[in-house]
């Protein structure tokens, strides 16, 4: 993780919120893909099934 250029009190409570933010947007980014990914293989099995 970067230093936290924020500061104060506000600052590290700043940095705590974007940091959580960033980790669930990759979370939801990864089970987006794999979603996709299950969406795309049904509709590949039913049109060549």
């Amino acid at each position: 993780m970067e230093r936290n250029h924020l500061t104060g009190g506000s600052g590290d409570a700043i940095n705590v919120i974007l940091a959580a933010a960033g980790h669930n947007r990759r979370l939801l980014l990864a089970w987006l893909s794999l979603y996709c990914a299950l969406i795309l293989a049904k509709l590949t099995i039913a049109l060549h099934g």
